[in-house]
């Protein structure tokens, strides 16, 4: 049978892309400055405003041609006046190689000097250009410097970048309190990730304490938004009854949705679900096919599950090949019981010939991390010399670690060995001692053994 396996859930953090707002519109609706003649009659004159409107009518060819090197010359003039939205609009030219070759260093400027004067989309900008080092060299304390004044000025993506960086300590000491309230600003305004990362601090307690309803509630917000992450704590905390009532039926929903996202730990508890819910041999095989999606993005404990089910022939056909090649995937990966089965196919020549110093090799493997059954295989293989030398102690050994786990066959072959002196001196006293308690377990050969100690 399938060892049933933890629910897994992952938090998603990321810094977002460049934001980049256009924010070209009208500064004044003067008439003196909004149609073209006037203004450009008033830029020449040096008025800044009329300079922006010169700027903006010529990007968009309002009342003239498009011409975005005119455009941009005569946002470059109204900025080095001051005018906030031409500085705006003249960092977002040179960004974009607009109007002339492109310039991050200029556009990184412009942005800043937008940014003092209150532009949240410059702010926003700028505090980008400073964490991803364009324009000039990386400055994570600028970036959290002005997306926290962005996040002031309500801009939902720079509260969830500024509540990313406090929560991890990016640009300055970490301030859980103020990553859970910058979270939550943005996911009122219904920012996805933010509202998943808030659902994350809710449920761990960070910056605050645990609020599983809360929790909860986040995660269904940013899993109807189509957050895979979302989806699958959501899921979980569904399953575990976290946040309110089990529910198995949404666990399933969510964990559903996102599986067919491509997240392989809620394929793997979906595959969980379906082969230990009720639906018997219709939902075993939707489980392999399940396990089968995780198992083939890398993940271990779903390599391990679609190989025993191709080895049990549960949820389809057996298939002893294709058994062996996902056991041999998830033994590489260190799944002791993955190692343990993979041994037994070496050494029985399931899926592929034998190779006893294969299984040899698997078995020591799971031994090390304390499968008793691989011990006891070990142990046998070591005092056969099966897969290698005959090994007198290391056999009692191993079979010394699996008796005391509570393995018979290991508990009777030790007695045997101490009876006998094989792989250390005679001691009567440990054989009569491990004889009585395979004997207790019912081992028939060690109650004989022990009626002639006796």
């Amino acid at each position: 049978m399938l060892k049933k396996l933890p629910l897994k859930y992952q938090i998603l953090l990321a810094i977002v892309s460049f934001a980049c707002v256009a924010g070209i519109n009208y500064y004044s609706k003067n008439s003196d400055i909004t149609t073209f003649k006037g203004a450009l009659n008033q830029a020449k004159k040096g008025n800044a405003d009329a300079q922006f409107n010169v700027g903006l009518m010529y990007y968009n060819g309002i009342n003239t041609a498009v011409d975005k090197r005119e455009a941009r010359s005569w946002f470059l003039k109204a900025a080095e006046q001051g005018q906030p939205k031409a500085q705006f609009n003249v960092g977002l030219m040179f960004n974009r190689a607009e109007g002339g070759e492109a310039d991050k260093a200029q556009a990184r400027r412009w942005f800043v000097k937008a940014a003092e004067q209150q532009m949240a989309d410059a702010q926003l900008n700028a505090a980008v250009m400073f964490y991803s080092g364009e324009g000039g060299p990386v400055d994570k304390v600028q970036a959290r410097n002005w997306f926290i004044k962005a996040s002031e000025n309500g801009y939902k993506t720079a509260q969830y970048n500024c509540a990313l960086m406090l929560q991890t300590g990016d640009g300055g000491p970490v301030d859980l309190v103020q990553a859970r309230h910058w979270y939550l600003k943005s996911a009122e305004q219904g920012h996805e990730p933010a509202q998943n990362n808030l659902a994350s601090m809710y449920r761990e307690g960070q910056g605050g304490p645990v609020d599983e309803a809360q929790a909860r509630l986040w995660y269904e917000k940013a899993g109807q938004q189509g957050n895979v992450s979302a989806q699958n704590s959501l899921a979980a905390m569904y399953y575990s009854g976290q946040g309110g009532p089990v529910d198995m039926a949404q666990a399933k929903l969510w964990f559903q949705k996102a599986a067919e996202q491509g997240n392989f730990d809620a394929q793997f508890n979906l595959g969980n679900m379906l082969l230990f819910g009720p639906g018997g041999e219709a939902e075993k095989a939707q489980a392999r096919q399940w396990y089968l999606k995780a198992a083939q993005q890398g993940m271990a404990l779903a390599q391990y599950n679609v190989g025993l089910m191709y080895s049990q022939g549960l949820g389809g056909p057996e298939d002893a090949l294709e058994a062996r090649q996902w056991l041999y995937k998830a033994a590489e990966q260190a799944i002791p019981m993955a190692q343990y089965h993979l041994a037994n196919s070496f050494f029985t020549g399931s899926g592929g010939p034998v190779d006893l110093a294969q299984a040899r090799f698997w078995f020591q493997r799971a031994a090390e991390q304390g499968v008793a059954l691989a011990q006891v295989g070990l142990g046998a293989m070591c005092y056969s010399g099966q897969g290698g030398p005959v090994d007198m102690a290391q056999a009692r050994d191993w079979f010394l670690k699996a008796s005391e786990q509570g393995a018979v066959n290991a508990q009777y072959n030790l007695a045997a060995m101490y009876y006998k002196g094989e792989g250390g001196p005679v001691d009567l006293a440990q054989a009569k001692f491990w004889f009585s308690r395979a004997a207790n377990q019912g081992h028939e050969p060690a109650k004989k053994a022990l009626e002639r100690l006796s």
